[in-house]
C-alpha cells in the first residue's frame, strides 16, 4: 500500500502526458476530415456544378441502355474503333506488359509515344488505368462523365471570378456549357473534351494577364493543355490570339489603349505561349516526329477559297436536336441551349452592356462564324488537314462565347424591356416554324420545332418574372429555370445519341466484353502452348472486330488503324496484297508467301458455337487449339512456313522495289532476292481461258477495262474461265484506281466483296484438282453500275519452291537471347556478306550495333530495317527510344523552370524586364 502510495506521484504526470499524446493522436484523422468538409462546404457550389451535370449525362445514358441498364455501350465510331484499343494497350504497358515506347501489335511494329499524345495524354486517362481491365467500357464511361462535369467547374469558375455572376447563374451556364451539343457529339472522341476542360481557364488568364499582368493563369492551363491534346490545343490558341485582340481593344476592365501596353501585353501572350508549349515539349517534339511519319501527308487540301454551307441556314444549328450526321458533310454543331438563344438578341439590346462589349463579342462570334464558311479559314484552324469526318471541330468556341453573353444578359436583365423579352419569344417561334418547313436533314417537327417553341415560351415567361422580382425570389426563378434546362439537356442529350446511333451505330456492350475477352484469353493460350523460345513471331486472325484488336489481345500483328500512322510499312503491306484504307491496314489478302516473311505463325479463324464446327483455314491444316464460349469458336491454326522476325539474306534485297498493281510480282521479287541474287517466279501466271459478259458492256477508260450493264436493273457480270494448272494454291487480284464494290462467286458459290471497303486484296481460291475447270464471277452491282480495273491477275504457287526456299532462309536466323518490344539482343551468322532482313518498321529512334559498334542500319522495301554484316558470326542489339523525347523532356524542364521563376519573381522587377524588352 505504501509502494502504490509513493508510486502514484511519479507516475501520475506521466500518464496524464500519454493520455494527452493518444488523444492527440487519435483526433488527427478526425481533424483531417473536419478539413476535407469544411473544404467541400466552402467549395460545395463546385461540387454541385460537378456532379450535377454528370449524373444528368448518366441519366441520358440509363434511358438509352448503356450497360448495366441495357446492352449499348459508349463505343461509337473512333471511340469504339481505335480509342477503346489504346486505353487497353496503356493500361497492359502501366502494368507490366509490354513496352512505353512501342508496340509490336501495329502495322508490324510501331511507336506509341506519339499515339499516347494523339490519343491518351490527358489527365483523366488514369481512370481507366487503375480501374480494372474487366470493367473497361464502364471505366470510359466514367472518364466521360468527370470530363463533362470538370468542364461545367471551369466555367463556372470562369463566369464567376470574370463575369462577377452569382453562383447560380454561374451554376446554370456552367450546366449549358458542360452539356451542350459539340460535348454530345465528342463524347465519342474524349481526348477532345479536354479543350472545353481548359478553355476557360486559359482564357481567364488572357483576361487576368491584359487587366493585371499575371502570367501564370495563362501559361499554365495552356501548356496542361498542349499536353492533353496538341491539336484541340492549336484551335484554342487560334481562338486565343481572337479573343486577346477583342480583350484588350473592348473588353478589358481598365480601358486604356496605348502602343507600349498593347505590346507589353502582346509580348507577354506570345512569351506564355511559348514557355507553355516548352512546357509540353516532352510531349509534342515526339508527336511531331511520329506525325512526319505519315499524317502530315494523309490529306492532300486544297486551299482555293470556297463557301462550305448556306450562310443564312447556319443558324438552325442553334436549335435543339438538329445534329445531321459526324461524317465530312456535316453542319456545324453549335447548340447550347434555347435560353441562351433567347438571351442572344437580348445582349445586343442591354442598355447595361458597353457597346464596346457588344461589338468586340459580336466582332469574335463573326469571325468564328466566317471561319467555318470560309474553307480556306477552316483548314487553317484544322491545321491545313482536311478533317477525316466530324468537321468544324472547333465549333465549341463559338457555343463559348453564345454562352458567356448569354451569362452577362441574364446578369444584368434590368437592361432590357419586357417588351424585348416578348418580341425575342415571338420571333424565335417563327423562325422555328419557319426551319419546320424547310427540308433540312436532322430537323423534325416534334423534336426541333415543337421543342423550340415550348422551352421558348416557358423560358420567356419566367425570365419576365426574374426581371421584375427582388434578389430572394430571382434565385428561386433561376432554380426553377435550371430545372427546366435540366429536362431540356436531358432530351437533347438522349435525342443526340439516338441520332448518332442512327448515322454510325453506337457497339453492344456485351459484343466488345465477350469478344475481347475471348481473344486475350486465346492468345493467352497460344503463348503457353508455344513460348516462342526459338523466336519472335506474330499471330493473326481472318475476322475483325476492328483492325485494332491485337492491342486489346497483347499479341503481335500486321493489323491496325491510327492517325499516328507510319506510312512506309502500310504501303509495303498493300503492295503485297493486303487490304489496306490510307491509314489502316487489315489481314486479309495473306498467302503462303507473305504469311512466311512476315513471320505470321498461328492465325485464328472464328465459328458459329452453336453449329459446334471448328472452323478451318485455306491454307493451313495443323490446329494448335480451339476456345469457346456461349457465341464463338475460335480455331488456331499453325502456319509451319513463319520466318523469324530476323533473317540473313541476299545483299540484293537492298535494291528490290515494290510497284503498285501486281502483288504477286511483288511477292516473287523479295522472296526471290531475300535467297539469292537470282529472280525465281513462285508464283506463276494462269491465262484466262474465257471471258464471259452477262448485260455486260466493255469499254476502255484510259489504262483501265470498263464494264458497265446493257439493260439496267438486270443481273449484269462478267465470268472468267480459267483451269488449274496444277493442284497448288491458286489466288486472284484485280488492281484498279476506281474501287466501285462488287460481288464475287466462285464456282456458282459467294466468295466475298471486291474493291471498296479495304476489299481490293488477293482473294485465296484454293486448290483444284489438275486441269480443273474454276469459274470466277464479278457482278456489277445496282448502286455502282460499273467495275473498272486494269488487269485481270490469276496466279498459282509453286509450293515445293517456295517451301526450299524457306529452309535457305531458316538456316541463318537471329538468335534471340534478350527480347523486349524495345530492346532486342542476340546473335547471327553470315555464311557471306550479307544483309540482316527484319520486319520491323523503319522509323528514327532504333539504335542498331553491332558487335559493340554503334552501325547505320539500312532501309529494305522503304519500309523495313535492315542491317548490313560481313561473313562471320555476329551479336547484335538493337534498342528503341522515341525520336525527339530527350529533346523534349530538357525543353519540358526549362519551361517548368521558367515557370517557377515567373511565379516567385517579384512583381517590379518583372516589370523593369519587360520594360527592357520593350525599350
Amino acid at each position: 500500500m505504501e509502494e502504490n502510495l509513493n508510486i502514484q506521484p511519479d507516475t501520475a504526470p506521466e500518464a496524464a502526458a500519454v493520455n494527452t499524446e493518444t488523444k492527440k493522436k487519435s483526433s488527427k484523422p478526425a481533424l483531417f476530415l473536419k478539413k476535407i468538409w469544411n473544404f467541400i462546404k466552402e467549395k460545395r457550389s463546385y461540387f454541385i456544378a460537378f456532379f450535377i451535370p454528370a449524373i444528368l449525362l448518366f441519366g441520358a445514358y440509363a434511358a438509352f441502355g448503356v450497360h448495366p441498364f441495357g446492352d449499348m455501350s459508349v463505343l461509337v465510331l473512333d471511340l469504339n474503333g481505335q480509342y477503346v484499343y489504346y486505353f487497353e494497350h496503356l493500361r497492359d504497358v502501366l502494368h507490366g506488359s509490354g513496352s512505353p515506347f512501342i508496340s509490336w501489335s501495329r502495322n508490324l511494329t510501331g511507336e506509341t509515344v506519339g499515339m499516347f499524345a494523339y490519343y491518351l495524354a490527358s489527365p483523366f486517362t488514369l481512370i481507366p488505368m487503375l480501374l480494372p481491365r474487366s470493367v473497361m467500357t464502364e471505366s470510359l464511361l466514367i472518364m466521360q462523365l468527370c470530363k463533362v462535369g470538370t468542364a461545367s467547374v471551369t466555367f463556372n469558375y470562369y463566369l464567376r471570378h470574370s463575369k462577377g455572376c452569382r453562383n447560380s447563374t454561374a451554376m446554370l451556364f456552367g450546366l449549358l456549357y458542360s452539356l451542350m451539343g459539340y460535348m454530345i457529339v465528342q463524347l465519342m472522341n474524349p481526348m477532345w473534351l479536354d479543350g472545353l476542360i481548359y478553355l476557360p481557364l486559359i482564357i481567364y488568364g488572357i483576361e487576368k494577364m491584359i487587366d493585371d499582368g499575371g502570367w501564370l493563369r495563362f501559361i499554365i492551363p495552356l501548356a496542361l493543355m498542349y499536353m492533353a491534346h496538341f491539336y484541340i490545343g492549336w484551335m484554342i490558341t487560334f481562338f486565343s490570339v481572337i479573343y486577346f485582340l477583342y480583350y484588350y481593344f473592348a473588353g478589358q476592365k481598365n480601358y486604356k489603349l496605348s502602343v507600349k501596353s498593347f505590346f507589353k501585353s502582346g509580348l507577354k501572350f506570345g512569351l506564355g505561349g511559348i514557355i507553355a508549349a516548352a512546357s509540353a515539349s516532352w510531349v509534342l517534339i515526339p508527336l511531331y516526329y511520329s506525325l512526319k511519319l505519315g499524317k502530315f501527308e494523309f490529306s492532300t487540301p486544297s486551299y482555293e477559297l470556297k463557301t462550305q454551307f448556306d450562310f443564312i441556314d447556319f443558324f438552325k444549328n442553334l436549335l435543339p436536336n438538329v445534329y445531321d450526321t459526324c461524317r465530312p458533310e456535316g453542319s456545324p454543331v453549335v447548340y447550347c441551349g434555347v435560353l441562351t438563344i433567347i438571351l442572344l438578341p437580348l445582349f445586343f439590346l442591354n442598355e447595361k452592356i458597353r457597346f464596346r462589349q457588344k461589338m468586340g463579342l459580336g466582332a469574335v462570334l463573326m469571325t468564328i462564324l466566317l471561319s467555318m464558311y470560309l474553307s480556306t479559314v477552316d483548314l487553317a484552324w484544322h491545321g491545313f488537314q482536311v478533317p477525316n469526318w466530324l468537321p468544324y471541330r472547333y465549333s465549341f468556341t463559338f457555343s463559348f462565347i453564345l454562352l458567356v453573353m448569354a451569362a452577362m444578359t441574364f446578369e444584368r436583365l434590368s437592361g432590357i424591356t419586357l417588351k424585348e423579352i416578348g418580341c425575342v419569344c415571338v420571333g424565335l417561334c417563327i423562325y422555328a416554324f419557319y426551319i419546320g418547313r424547310q427540308d433540312f436533314d436532322g430537323v423534325t417537327l416534334l423534336l426541333t420545332v415543337w421543342y423550340t417553341v415550348i422551352f421558348t415560351v416557358i423560358y420567356s415567361i419566367i425570365l419576365r418574372f426574374v426581371k421584375l422580382s427582388d434578389r430572394k425570389r430571382r434565385s428561386v426563378l433561376t432554380f426553377i429555370i435550371g430545372i427546366f434546362v435540366i429536362g431540356e439537356l436531358f432530351g437533347t442529350s438522349l435525342s443526340t445519341m439516338e441520332a448518332i446511333n442512327s448515322d454510325v451505330v453506337y457497339s453492344k456492350y456485351s459484343s466488345y466484353n465477350r469478344y475481347i475477352t475471348l481473344g486475350r484469353d486465346t492468345v493467352k493460350k497460344i503463348l503457353q502452348k508455344d513460348s516462342f523460345d526459338d523466336g519472335v513471331y506474330r499471330i493473326e486472325k481472318n475476322h475483325h472486330r476492328t483492325v485494332n484488336d491485337a492491342m486489346a489481345f497483347g499479341s503481335y500483328g500486321i493489323s491496325h488503324s491510327s492517325s499516328t500512322l507510319n506510312a512506309a510499312p502500310i504501303q509495303f503491306l498493300r503492295k503485297l496484297g493486303f487490304s489496306y484504307g490510307g491509314h489502316y491496314t487489315k489481314y486479309k489478302g495473306s498467302t503462303y508467301v507473305s504469311d512466311a516473311i512476315l513471320g505470321i505463325k498461328y492465325v485464328m479463324e472464328k465459328g458459329d458455337a452453336e453449329d459446334d464446327i471448328i472452323p478451318t483455314n485455306k491454307h493451313y491444316d495443323d490446329l494448335l487449339l480451339t476456345n469457346r464460349d456461349e457465341k464463338d469458336i475460335w480455331a488456331v491454326y499453325e502456319n509451319p512456313n513463319a520466318l523469324p522476325i530476323a533473317f540473313m539474306a541476299d545483299s540484293s534485297v537492298l535494291d528490290v522495289v515494290l510497284e503498285k498493281d501486281n502483288p504477286f510480282a511483288n511477292q516473287n521479287n523479295l522472296l526471290s532476292h531475300l535467297v539469292s541474287d537470282e529472280y525465281t517466279e513462285y508464283f506463276k501466271q494462269i491465262s484466262v481461258s474465257k471471258t464471259l459478259p452477262e448485260n455486260a458492256k466493255q469499254s476502255s477508260y484510259g489504262a483501265h477495262i470498263k464494264y458497265t450493264p446493257i439493260v439496267e436493273g438486270e443481273n449484269s457480270h462478267i465470268e472468267f474461265i480459267i483451269k488449274a494448272p496444277t493442284e497448288d494454291m491458286i489466288y486472284m487480284y484485280l488492281p484498279s484506281n476506281y474501287e466501285r464494290k462488287v460481288n464475287l462467286w466462285l464456282n456458282k458459290d459467294f466468295l466475298d466483296y471486291y474493291f471498296e471497303g479495304g476489299n481490293m486484296v488477293i482473294q485465296t481460291l484454293g486448290k483444284f484438282k489438275e486441269n480443273e475447270e474454276i469459274s470466277l464471277i464479278v457482278t456489277i452491282t445496282e448502286d455502282k453500275k460499273e467495275v473498272l480495273f486494269k488487269d485481270k491477275l490469276f496466279y498459282y504457287l509453286d509450293e515445293d519452291k517456295f517451301k526450299e526456299a524457306v529452309s535457305t532462309l531458316r538456316e541463318h536466323p537471329l538468335n534471340i537471347s534478350d527480347f523486349s518490344e524495345d530492346h532486342i539482343k542476340g546473335t547471327i551468322t553470315a555464311d557471306k556478306d550479307g544483309v540482316m532482313f527484319t520486319t520491323i518498321s523503319w522509323e528514327p529512334g532504333w539504335t542498331v550495333k553491332v558487335d559493340g559498334q554503334k552501325v547505320e542500319p539500312v532501309k529494305v522495301c522503304d519500309a523495313l530495317i535492315g542491317v548490313e554484316l560481313t561473313q562471320g558470326t555476329h551479336d547484335i542489339e538493337m534498342t528503341f527510344f522515341p525520336k525527339g523525347l530527350s529533346q523534349g523532356i530538357i525543353l519540358s524542364v526549362c519551361g517548368i523552370i521558367a515557370i517557377v521563376i515567373i511565379a516567385i519573381y517579384p512583381k517590379k522587377e518583372e516589370k523593369i524586364l519587360l520594360d527592357k524588352l520593350n525599350d
